[in-house]
């Protein structure tokens, strides 16, 4: 009797520790993935076998979804084909803009791609909240902000001005992130959705290297983020880091949805795992915790850990 009743506390408590069935939500997310070649659908098979296993309500896609120039010519080749078998089986996407995502004049600086259903920018907006996760002790789960980091760059980095021209598009999206951020007690989970990493390591920027930190998007948005965003999920350089958390914040960036890319720095001090793989996140959100597992084009787990809920200011 004292043995079983030892499994059963063994087993309550993992449950607590994991969260408790329907008090969950998971999803995946990959980046700079639009290339249409078999690179990105060899990430793509493995996400569809993962699921299998560990289904998803939502992918989010971290931008770069259409390379090279946004072209919606390509949007069959490059999205819809490739991402059909997760969609048939219910997976629902969402979007970032990435830079590549707005070069091509028909591509109408990302908008043809916002205007475009099958990617998922809730309101036809380049900037969205999604609410996502049941409601837990009074709060929602998990709170989504997406945000097309390159116009944040034109706008306020190197001043050449917005010039999005999406429907719904803000005039002032340093106002609406303020908004949208005053409302984070609300959620347990405020997390960051952008193509441009605010914190990414590399030896080189440039052709031969990697981007490296987007420090002129994280001047103008961290003092926002501080005590009110939990994680920030990024693309643009096409590797893997989980980067040590600053300011209480966990950023990733998984910008391997296709592309690899040389010039990351993997043993710098503010960097707890990095790689260059071809990689897709698999993410379980709780109340308390935020388990993740970094899954390559073989579908083999090559990251994963947890990061526990930090208090808020």
């Amino acid at each position: 009797m004292r043995a079983r009743r030892s499994i059963l506390v063994l087993l309550a408590i993992a449950l607590l520790c994991r969260g408790l069935p329907g008090q969950s939500l998971r999803f995946a997310v990959i980046g700079d993935g639009g290339t249409g070649d078999d690179q990105q659908k060899r990430v793509l098979a493995a996400m569809a076998a993962r699921y299998v296993k560990h289904p998803w309500k939502l992918a989010l896609l971290a931008g770069d979804n259409i390379y090279e120039d946004g072209n919606p010519e390509y949007f069959a080749a490059k999205f819809r084909e490739p991402f059909k078998t997760l969609v048939d089986r219910g997976v629902v996407i969402h979007s970032a803009l990435g830079n590549h995502d707005r070069v091509h004049p028909a591509a109408r600086l990302g908008c043809a791609q916002v205007e475009e259903e099958s990617f998922g920018y809730a309101g036809k907006r380049d900037e969205y909240v999604l609410e996502e996760g049941p409601v837990v002790d009074g709060k929602r789960l998990a709170r989504f902000l997406v945000i097309n980091s390159s116009a944040w760059i034109d706008q306020y980095v190197d001043r050449s001005g917005d010039k999005t021209a999406c429907r719904g598009a803000s005039e002032d999206r340093r106002r609406q992130l303020e908004r949208w951020l005053g409302d984070s007690t609300r959620y347990h989970w405020n997390i960051l959705v952008s193509h441009h990493p605010l914190y990414s390591y590399v030896f080189l920027s440039g052709l031969l290297g990697g981007h490296g930190s987007s420090k002129g998007l994280r001047d103008l948005i961290e003092p926002l983020l501080k005590g009110r965003v939990d994680v920030v999920f990024a693309g643009h350089d096409h590797f893997y880091q989980r980067i040590k958390p600053h300011f209480g914040i966990q950023h990733f960036v998984t910008g391997g949805g296709a592309k690899l890319r040389f010039g990351g720095n993997f043993r710098h001090r503010d960097v707890a795992y990095g790689a260059k793989r071809r990689h897709f996140l698999d993410i379980e959100l709780t109340r308390d915790e935020l388990r993740f597992w970094a899954v390559d084009e073989e579908g083999r787990e090559f990251d994963s850990g947890a990061v526990r809920k930090a208090p808020k200011r």
